[in-house]
């Protein structure tokens, strides 16, 4: 039996999909790429292509053969999974063909390419597969396009702690000056040795602790930016948005779709003191003179005098959190064998 006849077996005998959790493989990199897809149609900018690619996508988990035989006749449910109306899952469809993506047969089968082909098209390498939780449960229209600039966000912050995590470990002089400072504030040693996401974490909250005290350290344990998440004018930049409007609407809908959650973060000081970060983001310094502070041109970070209460508010950037999981699959990964 096919699985696309499984799947709609499954949907058939509960007539309903409110509580159907469906994995669903992508292309590793692809969201990257799709999020910058935007072009003109009519007056506005917009990201059909995502969209498009959602589609496919999806229609992609629900068949290991590729193909769904007789789509016509699962329609309805087709429609409840992608969630999307006849006419807006008939217009995919076309979309999907003039990119080669699919084909659909005389005998209303569509027969899905392979990932290897479906890199090729988008114009990435294959480096394998990441799996997402989709959750059908949720209300909306095309929202698989909202898990694929989710996963974007979230890629883009493990690409910054990774970049953190190799300034720290090239300058020996900053790591001992940050593990030493940490473990002071009681910081496992172990933990920060191995933990990627537990040094990051705790060295903001020590960034923002020693920005508040106003401590003389802070310039130290400022030479890197722990901040691992983007700006406004990042975001808009990355996805080739118009307005920044736009970064703001695309967060209040993950969001409302729970599929992040969203910390404004401010922290006062009664010391004027003055924030800077390099110009690519990597590293950060305050002005003085120390020798464990970044190199090269440098902009202001988020720092703003409050002369009301004669204070200074460093705010940092919107902490966003990607509540779905998502794993990767190596593109040589082999299946296990049972002994």
């Amino acid at each position: 039996m096919d699985d696309a006849y499984f799947f709609c077996a499954i949907f058939k005998a509960n007539m309903q999909i409110a509580n159907i959790i469906k994995e669903v493989k992508i292309l590793t990199g692809a969201p990257g790429e799709l999020v910058t897809h935007r072009d003109m149609r009519t007056k506005y900018c917009t990201n059909r292509s995502i969209k498009t690619w959602a589609t496919y996508f999806l229609l992609k988990s629900i068949t290991d053969s590729g193909t769904i035989q007789q789509w016509t006749s699962q329609q309805p449910y087709l429609l409840s999974y992608c969630k999307m109306s006849e006419n807006c899952f008939r217009a995919r469809l076309r979309e999907l063909q003039d990119l080669k993506l699919i084909t659909l047969t005389k005998n209303r089968s569509i027969l899905l390419t392979s990932f290897e082909t479906a890199a090729e098209i988008l114009g990435i390498e294959f480096t394998g597969l990441t799996t997402i939780d989709y959750d059908v449960q949720l209300e909306g229209n095309q929202i698989f396009q909202y898990f694929l600039r989710a996963e974007e966000v979230r890629c883009n912050q493990h690409k910054q702690l990774t970049t953190l995590w190799y300034y720290v470990n090239k300058n020996p002089l900053v790591k001992d000056a940050y593990h030493t400072l940490l473990i002071k504030e009681g910081c496992d040693a172990k933990l920060l040795a191995k933990d990627l996401t537990y040094f990051q974490q705790e060295l903001l909250k020590l960034q923002c602790r020693y920005f508040h005290d106003g401590s003389p350290l802070l310039d130290i344990v400022t030479t890197l930016r722990a901040d691992i998440n983007r700006g406004v004018q990042r975001i808009k930049e990355h996805h080739c948005y118009k307005a920044a409007q736009s970064v703001s609407y695309m967060k209040k809908r993950m969001v409302k779709l729970q599929l992040i959650t969203v910390q404004k973060v401010t922290t006062k000081s009664a010391t004027r003191a003055r924030l800077y970060i390099s110009a690519g983001g990597s590293k950060a310094a305050v002005s003085g003179s120390s020798p464990l502070q970044g190199i090269g041109p440098r902009r202001q970070d988020g720092y703003k005098y409050l002369p009301a209460t004669k204070e200074t508010a460093w705010i940092l950037t919107d902490q966003v959190t990607i509540k779905f999981q998502s794993a990767k699959q190596a593109k040589n990964a082999k299946k296990k064998v049972a002994a």
